[in-house]
């Protein structure tokens, strides 16, 4: 029969407490190191987040500038194209600007030609005008010359009848006593003007009804 010793159960006991507190101790160390890495890997994460969120948006962008490229090269042709032909409208339009400018030239002669030629017509007309009054006033003065000559014959052929027939110097004679067949004066004279003529007495001189003519 075993005695049971109360010391070796103290020492027993004392050595499971020892056994209990470094495991607690050493499960509070894998606890710690677990939740570092936690942390480490949640970091990590977010980090790795991060990159791929930067990654997708510079994939976005070199897409956009890769469909850009691809766009412009597509367009590049019609616009070389229409360069092209855009080159070849401008050369097919020079000589039609020289054209121009050389019409341009020609107006610019043509009006200065028309200026002349204006200048020349309006003193054409200024001498037919002067010409106009210098034949007016030669015709107006054949016109009182010739009224003349016929005022002065109508006062000799009164002269002639009063010589004729004895007549007073007051008295008047009519035109049936001084023109027509067998009388001073064959037929009676006109005024070129169109005057009037008034025979008067025989000591007075005809008048004409046209202002300047007399004598």
């Amino acid at each position: 029969m075993r005695l049971h010793n109360p010391k070796a159960n103290a020492r027993g006991d004392g050595a499971i407490k020892w056994v209990a507190i470094i495991c607690i101790l050493a499960l509070a160390a894998v606890a710690a190191v677990l939740f570092s890495a936690q942390t480490r890997s949640k970091a990590r994460m977010a980090e790795l987040q991060a990159q791929q969120a930067a990654l997708q948006a510079a994939n976005q962008k070199l897409e956009e500038q890769q469909a850009a490229a691809e766009e412009a090269r597509k367009v590049a042709p019609q616009d070389n194209i229409e360069l092209v032909r855009l080159r070849g409208e401008v050369a097919s339009l020079r000589p039609l600007q020289k054209q121009v400018q050389q019409l341009q030239t020609e107006n610019q002669q043509l009006k200065t030609q028309i200026q002349q030629l204006q200048q020349a017509n309006a003193d054409t007309a200024a001498l037919r005008s002067q010409n106009q009054q210098l034949q007016g006033a030669i015709q107006s003065k054949a016109q009182t010359d010739a009224c003349i000559a016929n005022l002065r014959n109508i006062e000799a052929a009164k002269a002639a009848w009063a010589a004729q027939y004895q007549k007073q110097p007051i008295d008047v004679p009519t035109e049936f006593d001084l023109f027509g067949p067998g009388k001073p004066l064959p037929q009676k004279p006109v005024c070129p003007a169109g005057g009037i003529y008034t025979l008067g007495a025989v000591q007075a001189r005809p008048a004409c009804n046209i202002p300047g003519h007399a004598y």
